[in-house]
């Protein structure tokens, strides 16, 4: 690396001697520094092409950094609400309504120590309706887990808190957007009603107390989404099984009698006791005349997680009357498997650029039943529109560089009548028709390199002030911003810069041209 860049300098320094032991250079620096140059006809003109490639520079270098940063500002908005790249199950499809996905898996959460990913997350999202005194309206429900990444919706939460998930249980709090704050007439602390579709029940309620308002300025998510424990939906989609165990209020023979129920899951229920002459939910009747232990696992037809329950019983002192109230039953049940199931996980990348690679890593690496999904697949439309917007940047780019040269050509094509007679003269002492082209082109390079100076000195100033202050505002309602972003990075500069550099001095072989035209006879006598 140090070898290619003191060859590159060597380069560099070469070229740099050449031309300024370059006659045609000589002449031109000559002629650009004369202080008789202050009386000429052309100064104007000349000054008129600095400044117009000064503008040109101003504006395309806020261009670009608008549009970078406007692009930057929305990813990042979008992506807060979701995430770079989503795993789900296979049958999970467009809709808001998440697909069961096992929460148990071989990435989760080890894959945020691979280099490029952030942070993974599981989530689940499930429509309904929230219901207050006032209205109705539809909602969008994310759950988020006690490893959620709280960064954006910290940022933009402009009243409350977030909800606390370290609970052991779910607590009844909602984060709520402004936009549906003041459409429902809602403040911190109001009780909410949300309505779930239920696949057993129809439609299920919660009750929720709004912990947090939000706001983003993104209009389309604000007016729907909402965040609430993901426990929430877990249990309202009945992805796990959840049994209990009912215990006979009478004895049969002396005997207690167990009966399973089972909830969740996918129907078909299997009961497997720890008698193993026992089989369906019951009620079986045990004869427990002893310090006795009764297990049941029930499961599915579709291979849903298992629920395990338990009951433990101590009879007292008096072993005859195990079958009367005189003895103590404790009882515990694991809680069901619905915990066990998610939406989905969220993955968080380190750079944006990398999405499409990591993309393709991670999918790589899945299980089969598994798929991945950018968020650009997600909302194409807001990424189609962000691009949209590169094809504006290239329009003002062309256009400030069209006027650009031709006011650098109308100069050069000044400064050429200006000096036909000393055209006449070089001519007539052997100087090559190139040559002579070669000094009105070094001057046309002085006219775009003090240009480009002036424009980027502005143009840099105007965007790291707007970097620094937020001065120029937007509404928000139409631009979800309230200030206009700008990011800017070196090579953005740097790229411009020479680009327009090399195709402004390419196009001024063009007029230069006209010299070959000029004969030394007439040009010697052109007055």
């Amino acid at each position: 690396m140090f070898d290619e860049l003191v060859h590159i300098i060597n380069l560099a320094t070469n070229v740099a001697i050449r031309i300024l032991l370059n006659t045609s250079f000589f002449i031109a620096r000559r002629l650009a520094f004369n202080s008789d140059q202050k009386k000429s006809f052309a100064r104007p003109i000349i000054r008129f092409a600095v400044l117009s490639m000064a503008l040109g520079i101003i504006v395309m270098l806020l261009a670009i950094a608008i549009v970078i940063g406007y692009q930057k500002e929305i990813r990042d908005k979008v992506v807060g609400f979701g995430s770079h790249i989503t795993i789900s199950s296979l049958t999970s499809n467009r809709s808001m309504e998440s697909s069961r996905l096992l929460k148990h898996q071989d990435f989760y959460p080890g894959i945020d120590s691979v280099e490029g990913i952030r942070h993974i997350q599981i989530f689940a999202t499930k429509p309904g309706l929230i219901e207050t005194e006032a209205d109705v309206q539809g909602i969008v429900v994310k759950g988020i887990g006690s490893d959620f990444d709280w960064d954006f919706f910290e940022r933009n939460i402009v009243e409350g808190d977030k909800i606390d998930l370290s609970s052991q249980k779910a607590l009844q709090e909602i984060i709520i957007s402004r936009s549906i704050a003041n459409r429902l007439k809602i403040t911190l602390e109001d009780k909410v009603r949300i309505y779930y579709p239920d696949p057993k029940k129809g439609f299920s309620q919660r009750n929720y107390t709004v912990k947090g308002i939000y706001h983003t300025g993104l209009s389309d998510f604000d007016k729907e989404w909402v965040l609430v424990d993901i426990r929430h939906l877990q249990q309202i989609n009945h992805w796990g099984i959840r049994g209990k165990l009912a215990i006979s209020d009478s004895c049969l023979q002396g005997n207690i009698g167990l009966k399973a129920n089972a909830f969740g899951g996918r129907g078909a229920y299997k009961y497997k006791w720890s008698d193993t002459n026992r089989t369906g939910s019951g009620p079986h009747y045990f004869n427990l005349s002893s310090d006795t232990v009764i297990h049941v696992v029930i499961s599915d037809a579709s291979a849903t997680l298992a629920d395990s329950l338990s009951y433990h019983f101590i009879p007292q002192t008096n072993k005859s009357l195990y079958c009367a109230s005189d003895f103590e039953i404790i009882s515990y049940q694991a809680g069901g498997t619905d915990e066990d199931y998610i939406g989905g996980f969220e993955i968080l990348l380190d750079n944006y650029d990398q999405l499409l690679k990591m993309d393709d890593l991670i999918y790589e690496n899945l299980d089969f039943g598994l798929k991945t999904q950018t968020i650009t697949d997600q909302v194409p439309e807001i990424f189609n529109w962000l691009n949209m917007l590169d094809t504006n940047v290239l329009i003002i780019i062309a256009l400030m560089i069209l006027v650009s040269v031709i006011n650098i050509s109308s100069a050069l094509l000044i400064l050429i009548l200006e000096r036909t007679n000393a055209i006449g003269i070089l001519k007539s002492m052997g100087a090559s028709t190139w040559n002579i082209r070669k000094i009105f082109i070094y001057q046309a390079t002085y006219i775009i390199i003090k240009g480009l100076f002036w424009g980027n000195l502005i143009g840099l100033i105007l965007v790291y002030f707007q970097y620094s202050t937020h001065f120029f505002k937007l509404e928000q309602e139409n631009y979800f911003l309230s200030y206009v972003p700008v990011q800017l990075e070196l090579s953005h500069v740097l790229i411009l810069n020479i680009g327009v550099l090399l195709i402004s001095l390419f196009l001024m072989i063009v007029p230069s041209y006209y010299i070959s035209k000029i004969r030394p006879v007439k040009a010697i006598r052109f007055n």
